[in-house]
């Protein structure tokens, strides 16, 4: 949707170094074959694959629709109200987060979606504006990202949130403009985030106790060939999610195509979907399920789960 909402920054005066560089020709390869799994959405913001479980957030339809990861089927639909879900993530043992980003606040369900607590604000009392996108602390707890508002001429207001399994909020890191997607590797203590309208996506390395030690930019998609659609005043990367092998999936949110991008920060495949405003993709047995809206004109945008056949 056109997000009047939220997006981007260079945290600061951090220094970015070890910005990747494509390589374009490398990067180019046959089409791979595309599918349609399921049509009946508007506008699909965040994806979660889990305990053979597939959840699709529609922001617009207030709605979380559950799949059979094996047979890609719908088995439930959650519906939500004054939430506007734009990401689920697994939360303690048995719960789901839900970042409600048109009210500001986080909501945790069972699994099969009964409300079990809201959370609205910070251990300091500060509220958590545009939640936006989320990953596992593989401790129980979450990182999510509370993105700003979206538009390339706004304050850089976006931040990076730790949500403990014990419902408790700290603040990590500040002024993006546009904090937009997340992922984390517990093993390494990797922690990526894509700042929207810096058309970057930034490596933090944590400590024990998810405190940063260690930033830098990790990819810059300035350098990219321009996209095979018509021009978009927002383009920029959204929400992140690996590949079994460790490789970043990276979606390029209005310029319908996501980008393979190796845990050194090698670009190793453009990969063009049907979708202009591609909001996330996940890695399912080998191929990649991609999730988006075809137009932000219409107030009754379309929206589809896709599958792209990568062997």
């Amino acid at each position: 949707m056109s997000r009047a909402i939220n997006r981007r920054t260079a945290l600061g005066s951090l220094a970015a170094t070890l910005i990747a560089r494509p390589e374009l020709s490398a990067a180019q390869g046959a089409t791979p074959k595309i599918t349609t799994i399921d049509s009946d959405f508007s506008y699909p913001e965040g994806v979660l694959l889990d305990n053979g479980k597939l959840y699709v957030a529609d922001i617009l339809r207030e709605q979380i629709v559950v799949f059979d990861s094996a047979r890609l089927q719908r088995e439930n639909v959650i519906s939500l109200t004054s939430c506007g879900p734009t990401a689920i993530a697994p939360f303690v043992s048995d719960q789901i987060v839900v970042d409600c980003h048109m009210t500001a606040h986080l909501a945790i369900l069972t699994k099969s979606g009964e409300l079990k607590q809201n959370i609205v604000s910070t251990i300091n009392n500060r509220p958590i504006p545009w939640p936006n996108d989320s990953t596992s602390d593989g401790d129980g707890g979450v990182f999510i990202t509370s993105s700003g508002v979206f538009d390339p001429n706004a304050p850089a207001t976006g931040a990076v949130m730790h949500v403990s399994r014990t419902s408790q909020v700290t603040v990590m890191a500040e002024r993006f403009h546009y904090a937009n997607g997340i992922t984390y590797d517990p093993v390494k203590r990797e922690l990526f985030v894509t700042e929207h309208f810096a058309n970057k996506v930034w490596l933090f390395v944590l400590d024990e106790v998810f405190s940063i030690r260690e930033r830098r930019v990790f990819f810059d998609l300035s350098p990219l060939p321009a996209p095979n659609v018509p021009p978009f005043f927002g383009i920029g990367p959204d929400n992140l999610h690996f590949r079994a092998n460790g490789d970043l999936i990276v979606p390029n949110y209005g310029g319908g195509r996501f980008l393979i991008v190796s845990r050194t920060g090698q670009l190793k495949q453009i990969v063009d979907v049907p979708t202009q405003f591609i909001t996330d993709a996940v890695e399912l047995d080998g191929d990649i399920l991609f999730i988006g809206s075809f137009e932000l004109s219409s107030p009754h945008p379309k929206g589809i789960l896709g599958r792209v056949h990568m062997a």
